[in-house]
């Protein structure tokens, strides 16, 4: 028995494979994007690729194997590609920035596929969704070292780590799904310096009543050009700020106010607290 994540091709050349795979691919996320998966046929992925019928079924078993390879390669993409853009950084707090840059510069290559990991995940077969989930939560667990290892070096307050991953993959994919409206206000790297990734209210027992957290990040990116440059290039071209800003209720009931601040610039990496 075949498992879930095995497309079979009647090729057996893995460049050819890859090459023609690819081309299929390509078109048929742009006709699932703008027709939707249901009403996109083989035939017209075949038009849109510039192939027959006839090729792409020496290639894919069906449409859902076609839209399953689809998914992993957004996926894939970013499992494979933040990790290589954090080579040559070292702080935990511009690690953790790079990585949010390198996500966010990664989906605006992806945009039609990235929304059409939101549409039509739904519509592969049960064991394949899984597999999807599973390649998603890869993606988060990176994000999730690069903010663990800040909180584990006093460079960020204690937070919900799970609920604040999500709210970075949402600011990161927000780019791709809001893209019609954000294109016409900003570049990427306005909405990427400008935003105000400002997390939810979280209510929490202590076993001696309950206190709200109110956290906010702010990854300030100054660079241009940065991706795909040597890491020295990218570190000398790049300014990150990260602003933590968090608001405790005291035992009073009276707010307190926290703001720590930490900037790179150069070689050096100074905090303090405002």
């Amino acid at each position: 028995m075949r498992s879930p994540g095995h497309v079979e091709s009647l090729v057996t050349d893995a460049r050819l494979v890859g090459e023609r795979r690819g081309q299929i691919l390509r078109a048929a996320v742009k006709l699932f994007s703008d027709e939707g998966y249901y009403t996109t046929t083989i035939s017209q992925i075949a038009r849109e690729a510039g192939v027959s019928t006839g090729l792409i079924y020496q290639y894919f078993g069906d449409k859902d194997d076609i839209l399953f390879l689809s998914l992993k390669l957004v996926l894939e993409t970013y499992e494979k590609e933040i990790p290589t853009r954090l080579v040559g950084f070292k702080h935990p707090v511009e690690r953790l920035c790079m990585a949010l840059w390198a996500y966010c510069t990664i989906i605006d290559g992806l945009r039609e596929a990235t929304v059409l990991a939101y549409r039509s995940t739904k519509s592969l077969r049960a064991d394949r969704r899984a597999l999807v989930k599973e390649d998603e939560t890869r993606t988060n667990r990176l994000l999730h070292g690069c903010l663990r290892a800040c909180i584990a070096g006093g460079y960020m307050r204690e937070v919900n780590e799970y609920l604040l991953v999500y709210q970075y993959v949402n600011f990161c994919h927000a780019w791709a799904l809001k893209h019609w409206a954000l294109r016409s206000r900003f570049s990427l790297g306005k909405y990427v310096r400008r935003h105000r990734a400002a997390g939810r209210t979280l209510s929490y027992g202590t076993g001696h009543g309950c206190a709200s957290l109110h956290a906010a990040q702010h990854c300030q990116f100054q660079a241009q050009g940065c991706a795909g440059k040597a890491p020295e290039a990218r570190t000398g071209g790049l300014s990150i700020r990260l602003v933590k800003l968090a608001l405790v209720e005291s035992s009073s009931g009276k707010p307190q106010h926290h703001a720590h601040v930490y900037k790179k610039t150069g070689t050096q990496v100074g905090a303090r607290r405002v």
